[in-house]
């Protein structure tokens, strides 16, 4: 009677402990929640007379018109060592999302194999032995779990981050190229109203000279600023008087 208890027991702990490691198994194969986009408050209407297109969307030869910068930033973007960099990364990331989305579909695999074999034993007359050996297999994986799946969304959302990213980039360099040259375009206006300037300073002093020469007050000669008379407290008069 205590053995066909104990045995009955034992058969029932045997169970419980196989129901437990088949729960654990099926739990750690389980698949993911299907990703949801978070809810976002967004206006029901744009305000009126609102524009719904950002500077961004456009492009950036419609916003810089100037032919010259238009070749600097050009150049920039085809020289840039970062894009050629963020380039390349596209083309991988964009062959990696083929082959996840590849990964999906039956997978046919072909293999063909020919040997010629020549024997002569011993002088006899020689033999030829040929061989021919074709094999093909068709397979296709069951994504139960969603394995493919999940790592075709993976393949696709790092592809879209890695045009973003390269287009966040275009975007810094063409601000920055541009920003440099309107810079330098200022500087040089400055300098070109000081050439200026100093060339109607010089020519001032010029004709100030010629009249002093020719008799008048070097006082009323100087305009100001030219280091007239005031300047120095000079109010004598000229070689004619």
């Amino acid at each position: 009677m205590e053995s066909k208890r104990y045995d009955i027991l034992r058969r029932t702990g045997i169970r419980l402990l196989f129901l437990l490691l088949l729960t654990a198994a099926f739990s750690s194969c389980k698949v993911g929640k299907a990703y949801v986009r978070p809810a976002v408050e967004l206006p029901v209407a744009l305000p009126a007379g609102g524009d719904s297109i950002s500077l961004g969307d456009w492009e950036w030869l419609d916003i810089y018109t100037d032919t010259y910068l238009q070749r600097l930033i050009g150049k920039a973007l085809e020289h840039n060592k970062d894009m050629l960099i963020a380039a390349a990364r596209i083309k991988e990331m964009a062959a990696q999302k083929r082959i996840s989305v590849a990964n999906l579909l039956p997978q046919l695999n072909g293999q063909l194999f020919a040997e010629r074999e020549f024997e002569n034993y011993r002088g006899e007359k020689p033999t030829q032995d040929n061989q021919l050996d074709a094999k093909l297999a068709l397979t296709w994986e069951l994504d139960l779990w969603g394995n493919l799946r999940w790592g075709k969304e993976a393949a696709v959302a790092e592809y879209l981050q890695t045009v973003e990213a390269q287009r966040a980039m275009q975007l810094t360099i063409i601000a920055e190229v541009a920003s440099a040259y309107y810079e330098l375009v200022t500087l040089d206006n400055e300098l070109s109203i000081v050439k200026q300037t100093l060339q109607a300073r010089q020519e001032g002093v010029r004709l100030a000279r010629i009249r002093f020469e020719g008799g008048a007050y070097l006082g009323d000669l100087l305009p100001a600023g030219t280091g007239g008379g005031g300047a120095y407290g000079y109010t004598g008069a000229g070689p004619g008087t």
